[in-house]
């Protein structure tokens, strides 16, 4: 049992090195569900820059100082994703568990209302600002095997790589940045296919010329 948190963190450690976040993009419920919110019309607005590293934070102090020192787990009791997906619905379909329904319970409910709200003005907030599991992720996009490559001879400059992106990162300038979430919007968005996915032993545009100059 005491070998079980090593296991997980080896499963993980194996996922950024293989894909860095794509998990972030493509299989996380939560982040499907933010999408969804930003969809809602309204007045938007910019997550400041220095929010991003607040899931930082929370990934060490919630997930690796804070249990070390009191021997439990600390996001997970507080985490937004499992009320909606788990809290809530056993709430609502057994009655007999209503009288468990304590301080932490509704303390999980009020996050997860700050954050729909927040998600409805802002792109991902909770990915970006929050979610331990993405800043632990994002430390590998880019040494992952899996990487995102920019061809700087085909791009025209529009930015509509950027426009799109739900975590607001400069597509052209940084592709591997840790905040991609590797969705892959800027691929299918970019019309002169200057955006796609590649692998690191992928050689970039600057090492092609390097070794022709070199001839």
């Amino acid at each position: 049992i005491r070998d079980r948190p090593y296991y997980v963190l080896g499963v993980l450690i194996v996922v950024g090195v293989a894909v860095g976040r794509l998990f972030c993009g493509w299989a996380c419920p939560f982040g499907f569900f933010q999408d969804l919110l930003f969809k809602i019309k309204t007045k938007k607005l910019t997550m400041p820059r220095w929010l991003r590293f607040g899931k930082y934070l929370f990934l060490i102090a919630t997930v690796f100082i804070i249990p070390y020192l009191i021997a439990d787990t600390v996001f997970c009791k507080i985490c937004p994703d499992g009320a909606l997906i788990g809290g809530i619905p056993q709430m609502l379909l057994n009655k007999e568990l209503h009288h468990l329904a304590g301080v932490l319970f509704w303390i999980k409910v009020s996050i997860l209302v700050l954050i729909i709200v927040a998600s409805i003005l802002i792109k991902r907030i909770f990915c970006r600002a929050i979610c331990p599991l993405g800043a632990f992720l994002a430390i590998f996009n880019k040494i992952s095997f899996l990487q995102m490559h920019t061809d700087t001879s085909k791009c025209v400059g529009c930015n509509m790589c950027s426009k799109v992106c739900p975590v607001d990162i400069n597509v052209c300038a940084e592709p591997n940045s840790p905040e991609c979430i590797r969705c892959g919007l800027c691929t299918t968005t970019c019309t002169k296919g200057a955006v796609r996915f590649s692998t690191i032993f992928t050689p970039s545009r600057v090492q092609i010329e390097n070794s022709e100059s070199n001839l």
